[in-house]
């Protein structure tokens, strides 16, 4: 049963040729590894207003208002099983989105950077395990059906 439902975004440089990467901090599952910017969905909020809220949290845009980040698309999603901390063993969704960044952002991570296409193969043992495919399939503009299963989901569905 799925207890948790974990939003993230690919941001693209205006060239489209970076993708914004963030590493996480603090005693979390995959600490230290490099990951997309994005978290948790709290009781009561839609996927979007999730990913919207994280990602001010996260990016603080200079502009900050509702037109700072456009969701373009949804990406895909998958399933995964917590190993570390109050997730163990609990099931949560993974659900990647494209995002449109109209603002300047001053994030709050301590250490981010715009990873290059050029880069991401370099980068494989450094970020989180889905975030490598989601970030190499985004690059090769390829769908992400054999990447990830991919799952609609039901906007309704109550978290424990």
């Amino acid at each position: 049963m799925i207890r948790h439902i974990v939003v993230a975004a690919v941001i693209k440089n205006k060239d489209k040729d970076r993708i914004y990467i963030q590493q996480r901090e603090g005693e979390k599952e995959f600490e230290g590894k490099w990951e997309l910017p994005g978290g948790k969905v709290e009781n009561g909020e839609s996927f979007e207003s999730a990913l919207l809220r994280e990602l001010h949290e996260e990016l603080r845009p200079i502009e900050d208002d509702e037109t700072s980040f456009y969701i373009e698309k949804f990406i895909g999603a998958t399933v995964k099983v917590g190993t570390k901390g109050e997730w163990t063993g609990l099931e949560y969704l993974l659900m990647f989105y494209e995002v449109r960044l109209d603002s300047t952002i001053i994030p709050s991570a301590t250490n981010y950077m715009w990873l290059g296409n050029n880069q991401v193969e370099a980068f494989r043992d450094k970020l989180i395990p889905d975030n490598f495919d989601v970030i190499m399939e985004s690059f090769l503009n390829e769908h992400l059906n054999n990447v990830l299963h991919v799952a609609a989901f039901d906007q309704n569905i109550e978290i424990l």
